[in-house]
């Protein structure tokens, strides 16, 4: 259910495709409530500590359609900071002001915190991260050691 939600599938179409695949009856009342359950785990996830420092921080938005009387496109802008170690972290997710296809702004950053959550489920994208950043964070290191606190480890 919460992987249809994250493809983008409104309750209405996760519902029907409960009862067409697996004959079974489950309204969208139902699947609201599953998939509100996320909203605890993703403000956990928005108030946990972050990293003092990071090597690099890229901003970037996608356009979402939010139903809030009307559809209109709103952003949903992300901060990804790459760590000292190399290591990526999705540091938050905003909306900016619009309207569009989801009924709320909560729900359309609940589907896209479950996109993030999916992203590397084994962890090894994390690897390959750490191993393409691995040369900027000496060549910062090497540049800038006296602003630079986990320098004395590279």
């Amino acid at each position: 259910m919460l992987s249809l939600y994250a493809r983008g599938l409104t309750t209405g179409e996760i519902s029907a495709h409960f009862a067409g695949i697996y004959g079974a009856s489950v309204s969208k009342e139902t699947i609201s409530r599953i998939t509100g359950k996320v909203v605890e785990e993703m403000a956990d996830w928005c108030n946990r500590p972050l990293d003092e420092v990071y090597a690099a921080v890229f901003i970037d938005a996608v356009m979402v359609k939010v139903r809030d009387g009307q559809v209109a496109n709103r952003p949903i802008y992300a901060a990804i900071g790459v760590t000292l170690t190399g290591d990526k972290d999705i540091l938050g997710l905003w909306a900016g002001t619009g309207r569009g296809h989801f009924p709320t702004e909560q729900a359309a950053l609940k589907c896209l915190y479950l996109v993030t959550r999916s992203l590397d489920p084994t962890g090894t994208g994390r690897t390959r991260w750490a191993m393409r950043w691995k040369p900027a964070l000496n060549a910062f290191a090497i540049t800038f050691g006296d602003r630079f606190p986990a320098a004395e480890t590279y």
